[in-house]
């Protein structure tokens, strides 16, 4: 339960499973810190000690993952997570889902919210994922599914204002569009035009998303202006499924 507890994401970088130190001694070790801090080195039996433990461990685990050694350790972890995506093609027919877990760089940590952040990166362009890096993943991932009609492409950006940056290529319009996944930053998408080159462009770092190569897209207010947001069935799909999985609990 204890370990379970650890590496379900909450307590992680990102706050994501993807980006869990898993190595046994480490979690270990914030285990037994917490058990010799009151339970003399033992597991309890009850349940209610044993939610005890999980979250004096779970302050351990967030504690150590703030050294040196914990700051080091996910910094390869997330540029192997980067470098390697979990991908998802079963999901959704014709959507392949690449998480790319958090953008690499230099991690510091955090007195303040989340206990680690990123500092510093080559991977942003203000406070957004640079679109020629994103356009380069987006053909990253569709070279390897040629047979996929849409691409989509996430990753988070751990600041003292967390981000997460969600990129879909579609093939047949052969645009892509672009979102964040924030609270309260209004759903809205910026859809590009047809893309000059199309995966010869993203391939070669040249995806531009400006003003003058798409727009900004909002919900409708009223009957007489248009939504122009392109539906991201993956999410949908996803959000429908643990809202059932929370149901069957």
């Amino acid at each position: 339960m204890v370990r379970s507890a650890l590496l379900d994401g909450s307590n992680c970088y990102a706050e994501t499973p993807l980006l869990c130190i898993e190595d046994d001694a480490f979690v270990s070790a914030a285990i037994e810190a917490a058990l010799e801090s009151r339970w003399n080195g033992e597991m309890p039996k009850m349940r209610k000690d044993v939610e005890d433990v999980i979250r004096s461990a779970r302050s351990k685990y967030r504690k150590s993952m703030q050294s040196p050694v914990g700051l080091e350790t996910l910094e390869d972890i997330v540029q192997k997570r980067y470098d390697e995506p979990a991908v998802d093609t079963e999901t959704v027919p014709g959507i392949v889902s690449a998480d790319l877990g958090a953008l690499p760089g230099e991690l510091r940590s955090n007195t303040r919210g989340a206990s680690v952040v990123l500092s510093k990166t080559d991977f942003l362009d203000g406070f957004d994922w640079k679109p020629d890096e994103a356009g380069r993943q987006l053909a990253k991932v569709a070279d390897a599914h040629p047979e996929a009609k849409e691409i989509r492409i996430e990753v988070r950006y751990p600041s003292t204002a967390a981000r997460h940056f969600v990129y879909r290529y579609l093939r047949k319009p052969n645009i892509v569009v672009h979102e964040e996944l924030e609270v309260g930053r209004g759903k809205s998408q910026y859809v590009s035009n047809p893309i000059e080159g199309g995966l010869v462009t993203l391939r070669e770092g040249k995806l531009r998303l400006g003003k003058d190569d798409g727009k900004n897209c909002y919900a409708a207010r009223h009957h007489t202006s248009e939504d122009c947001r392109l539906t991201d069935t993956y999410r949908e799909t996803k959000e429908k499924e643990a809202k059932e999985n929370k149901r069957g609990r």
